[in-house]
């Protein structure tokens, strides 16, 4: 039971690592994904600059949508927006958990990402 309630807290099952691709032109941008480099105490991202070759192979591969989110790349599956910051700060332990969990209201975490994208494109450098 209690290894169960540890899962629902953390997220179980990190052994590989997922791709984080994020605006690495932009400083609200690089603030954030450093607080999420700092939780990571797994080490199961991969931070991928979206200007980084690497970051523009994912994006064509992905057919990603840089202008509307960054984004995590599990195998097959991607996430943005609201379920982007769940995902990323979830794997924080306790602490990442906390700062998700306005992104895990429905209608509120998607509403609060866009507020957030919306002072990106104020501050980014990248030519969205």
């Amino acid at each position: 039971m209690l290894a169960q309630l540890a899962c629902l807290v953390y997220v179980c099952g990190m052994e590989r690592k997922v791709k984080v691709i994020y605006d690495d032109g932009c400083p609200t941008c690089r603030v954030g994904i450093s607080l999420a480099e700092k939780l990571d105490r797994e080490h199961g991202m991969e931070f991928v600059g979206m200007n980084t070759d690497a970051g523009k192979a994912i994006i064509a591969e992905k057919k990603l949508d840089m202008a509307e989110s960054a984004y995590l790349v599990d195998g097959d599956s991607v996430a943005g927006k609201a379920a982007f910051m769940r995902e990323v700060f979830s794997r924080g332990g306790l602490i990442g958990v906390l700062i998700s969990l306005p992104f895990r209201v429905p209608y509120v975490g998607n509403a609060l990402y866009r507020l957030l994208a919306l002072h990106r494109r104020h501050v980014t450098k990248t030519e969205l």
